[in-house]
């Protein structure tokens, strides 16, 4: 036992001594490797020295090169003096506001003048009668553009419902404004068309236009009253067979109407409704057909416009737009003439040239057209003063002058 203690106790020992024996040689190769590398070391100091030492050289002579350019500047005699001192501005000099105000004045003044004539070069619309004459179209009647606030609230009052709203009602302004300047517009495009034809007065009318959104449904409608107003037992015939409107500015049922009488469902009698306006009737569209424009070229129809001759004085026709479809045409050969509403400002002058040249094809009477929606707050030329003299003895006079009365009567109180 004690021989193997021993042994194991040597065992340890010499594991001791190599684990020892390996650092030593560690430390050994760490030294050695420091020692090699002592010449590199000596060189990267010997050049860093030198770079030391013409650095100081450099900044020595750059030093002594700046010295003496300050003294030979302070030897110079310098040429500058003073002639007059400086005064400081009571005011700014920047901005000088009246220069730029009148710049201003004057880019404004001529920036709107461009846009204005690039307005007017590209805007294809028709504006004056003027234009109308140069498409081969008399201006029958000139009406104002209706304003329609106002138009409600006469409506509203006339009808005695404040609650009411009912633009397309409020349109019938010969109706429910008598005595308003889009009136006596109404009543002057009633008198052209009566005295177009003397010898053979003008029965059967087709109110049309170029294009949808023109005011021919507004035109026609209060063009019947007017010719009721005088007497005239008058039948207004809702003819748009596509997009029927009528119905709904007289406030009644849509069916029956024309397309049940062309058809024979019904009599032309059983189709012709009485409005609230004495000597006025209205028979409406009807059932919408697949196919207007067969229906309005039937002998049906040519028929019942005999029929209708004989029975009413005056005979009004609301047709589609004349470049849309063919109803319009079609209607103005069976008729005494048609009626072209043109809008003010809206209507494109390519589209009526065309609307024209339509109607020309098949060879009917055009009575000439009416310039609608005329803006007169706006100063429209010899229109404005028109309904500027109409405005001072009508109606709108008084109004103004109770209105007048009314507010110093309040400031009294």
């Amino acid at each position: 036992m004690d021989l193997l203690k021993d042994v194991l106790f040597n065992q340890v020992a010499v594991i001791e001594l190599e684990t020892k024996a390996n650092e030593y040689k560690k430390l050994v190769e760490k030294y050695t490797k420091e020692f090699n590398s002592l010449p590199a070391k000596s060189l990267k100091y010997a050049r860093l020295d030198r770079e030391r030492q013409v650095n100081d050289k450099l900044y020595m002579l750059l030093k002594t090169k700046y010295q003496e350019s300050r003294i030979s500047e302070a030897s110079k005699m310098s040429n500058v003096r003073i002639v007059d001192p400086a005064i400081p501005p009571e005011e700014p000099v920047k901005p000088n506001k009246r220069l730029n105000l009148i710049l201003g004045l004057l880019v404004g003044l001529f920036l709107g003048v461009g846009i204005a004539f690039i307005r007017e070069y590209f805007d294809r619309s028709v504006k004056t009668a003027e234009e109308l004459q140069s498409y081969g179209l008399s201006a029958v009647a000139i009406v104002p553009e209706i304003d329609v606030k106002t138009a409600l609230e006469r409506f509203q009052k006339i009808s005695r419902d404040p609650e009411s709203e009912e633009p397309l009602k409020a349109r019938l302004v010969t109706h429910y404004d008598p005595k308003s300047s889009v009136a006596e517009a109404y009543r002057t495009l009633r008198t052209n068309i009566q005295f177009s034809s003397p010898d053979k007065p003008i029965k059967t009318l087709v109110i049309s236009s170029a294009g949808p959104g023109e005011g021919k449904s507004t035109t026609v409608a209060n063009l019947a009253i007017t010719f009721a107003n005088l007497g005239k037992k008058t039948v207004l015939i809702d003819a748009d067979l596509r997009k029927p409107i009528l119905h709904k500015v007289f406030d009644m049922q849509r069916d029956p109407g024309l397309t049940h009488a062309i058809i024979g469902s019904h009599a032309i009698d059983d189709v012709v409704k009485k409005t609230e306006i004495d000597n006025l009737s209205i028979i409406t569209c009807g059932e919408i057909p697949p196919n207007p424009s067969e229906l309005l070229a039937s002998y049906k129809l040519s028929s019942i416009l005999g029929e209708l001759r004989e029975k009413y004085d005056v005979v009004l026709f609301d047709s589609p737009p004349v470049i849309a479809v063919t109803d319009a045409t079609i209607l103005s050969t069976v008729t005494d003439g048609i009626l072209l509403v043109v809008r003010a400002n809206k209507t494109d002058t390519r589209a009526l040239q065309r609307a024209v040249e339509l109607l020309s094809h098949v060879k009917c009477n055009v009575l000439g057209a009416v310039l609608n929606g005329v803006s007169v707050s706006g100063g429209y030329g010899s229109y404005y003063y028109y309904y500027h003299y109409y405005y001072y003895y009508g109606d709108g006079h008084r109004k103004k002058k109770r209105a007048k009365r009314k507010k110093r009567e309040t400031r009294a109180y």
